[in-house]
C-alpha cells in the first residue's frame, strides 16, 4: 500500500513532498509522502531546525501508525528515520517495525547490531533490546548472552527479567538474589524498577501459596 502510494506521489510530479505530508490527513499517502520527504533529494540544503521539524512530524505519524497497528506504514517510516539518521533511536523504531509487525527477529537484530552506540547509556539500552529481539524469537542462549552483558554493565531490566525466569522455573533463590539487588538502598535512592518489590515479595511467599508463576 505504501509503495503504491508513493508512486503515485511520484508520478503526480509533485515536486516537494513535505507540503503534501503536511496537508494529508492521517494514513499511508500521507506517510508516503513523509518517506519522500526524508529521502537524500528532499532535505538537501535543509538547516538543522528544518530537518529536526520534518523528524518530528515523521515520528508522530510512526506513533499514529503504531496506533492504528498499520504494520507496512510502520516499516516504511522506521526505514526512512534509520536511512537518514543512523543512531540508536532510529534503530530502536527499525527494530520494533520488524519484530512488532513482521515478526522479523533477524533483521531486527541486525538493525540494532548496524548502530554505533554514543555512549555507555546507549551501549547498554542496545544490549537489552537485543535481548528481547531474541527473547522474542526464541533464542534462549543469545537472550542469557545478551542479558548477561546488560548485568556486567549495571541493567536493572535485565534483573527484572532474570528474577522473573528464575520464578518461572521454581529457582526461589535465585530470583531473591535478583530482586533482592534491586532492593538495595543504593538503588532504591532512585527510582525502584517497577518489579522489584513485587518480584521479591513472590520470592518470600509459600510455593504453595504463590504456585509456580507463568
Amino acid at each position: 500500500m505504501i509503495g503504491a502510494a508513493l508512486v503515485l506521489l511520484l508520478a503526480g510530479g509533485v515536486e516537494d513532498p513535505w507540503v503534501t505530508a503536511r496537508a494529508a490527513p492521517d494514513g499511508p499517502a500521507r506517510t508516503a509522502a513523509l518517506v519522500a520527504s526524508l529521502a537524500d533529494d528532499a532535505v538537501a540544503g535543509l538547516s538543522a531546525q528544518a530537518l529536526g521539524e520534518r523528524l518530528g512530524v515523521a515520528f508522530q505519524a510512526f506513533l499514529d501508525a503504531e496506533r492504528r497497528t498499520a504494520a507496512e506504514e510502520l516499516l516504511a517510516l522506521a526505514r526512512a528515520f534509520d536511512a537518514r539518521e543512523r543512531a540508536v533511536w532510529s534503530a530502536f523504531c527499525l527494530e520494533g517495525a520488524l519484530r512488532r509487525g513482521h515478526s522479523r527477529y533477524a533483521a531486527a537484530d541486525a538493525a540494532l547490531a548496524a548502530v554505533q552506540p554514543r555512549d555507555a547509556a546507549e551501549a547498554l539500552a542496545l544490549l537489552e533490546r537485543r535481548a528481547l529481539v531474541a527473547g522474542a524469537a526464541g533464542d534462549t542462549a543469545r537472550e542469557t548472552a545478551f542479558l548477561g552483558a546488560a548485568l556486567a554493565r549495571g541493567s536493572t531490566d535485565a534483573r527484572q527479567v532474570l528474577g522473573f525466569r528464575a520464578l518461572r522455573v521454581g529457582a526461589r533463590a535465585e530470583a531473591a538474589v535478583h530482586f533482592g539487588v534491586l532492593l538495595d538502598p543504593a538503588v532504591a535512592a532512585r527510582d525502584l524498577p517497577p518489579w522489584a518489590l513485587r518480584g521479591y515479595g513472590l520470592t518470600l511467599l509459600p510455593e504453595r501459596v504463590a504456585g509456580p508463576l507463568r
